[in-house]
């Protein structure tokens, strides 16, 4: 998996040697990718921490439109260290951070912003998950629906010597019809609903439950999902990121 579009934020020109380029998973995660081979992987070396935050980008065909719940999951990976095929070593303890966003007309509708963070161990992926309903109106309304996935380029304290890598995989966005009433997101307005609204008002209008009570909505289905690419390597001083797990005494 890799997004179409790399790109460097907040900065006016590239961090040095950052490499944004996809990876085979085995050995170094041992459960292998969450879909296919290979990941996407936003790396750059020890010392580039807090010069701009790096990533992938893509614009999707579909647009934003009304009354729909959008679920965007992607798997979030903690790379272990490693070592390369030519015997060169990475240190890869620790976490940088990450950020997922979804966007439409280039602004962010949602985002996860490192929620992760900590709770992923080194070698695993956790997967993010985050959610935007629109209703009747929307300023972005047929713009151009958009993923972006960041590293945030930000040191480890625990491990101030690693390097900085943060790997993504498994990019898949939902469209399902949202039903106004449907307060707890099931795709059927009920008595479920009701009790909802009355343990929190602001969930929702009471005026949409009761005009829109009994009423179900079958999912769309899957929108759009992020395939892997054949083959793209992006070279470190001439070292391919070929990486066998560390050995561990």
């Amino acid at each position: 998996m890799v997004m179409a579009q790399p790109i460097l934020l907040g900065r006016s020109r590239p961090l040095s040697q950052t490499q944004l380029a996809t990876l085979e998973c085995l050995p170094i995660f041992l459960l292998g990718a969450a879909e296919g081979q290979r990941v996407g992987i936003a790396f750059n070396f020890n010392g580039s921490d807090g010069q701009g935050e790096y990533g992938f980008f893509q614009e999707l065909g579909a647009t934003l439109q009304p009354h729909t719940t959008y679920t965007l999951e992607v798997e979030i990976g903690n790379i272990t260290s490693a070592t390369a095929m030519n015997g060169a070593f990475f240190p890869l303890e620790g976490f940088p951070g990450y950020r997922v966003e979804l966007l439409a007309g280039g602004m962010m509708l949602e985002q996860d912003n490192n929620l992760l963070s900590g709770t992923i161990s080194d070698g695993e992926f956790a997967t993010s998950v985050i959610t935007y309903t629109t209703g009747a109106s929307h300023d972005l309304f047929d713009e151009n629906l958009g993923i972006l996935l960041v590293n945030l380029n930000q040191a480890d304290p625990s491990f101030p010597a690693s390097d900085i890598e943060v790997d993504f995989d498994n990019v898949r966005l939902d469209a399902s019809p949202a039903l106004a009433g449907d307060f707890d997101g099931d795709l059927d307005v009920d008595g479920a609903d009701f009790l909802d609204w009355q343990r929190n008002t602001s969930v929702g209008n009471l005026s949409d439950w009761q005009t829109t009570y009994g009423s179900v909505l079958e999912p769309l289905g899957g929108l759009q999902s992020i395939p892997e690419p054949s083959s793209v390597w992006i070279l470190l001083g001439g070292t391919a990121i070929l990486y066998r797990k560390r050995s561990r005494l």
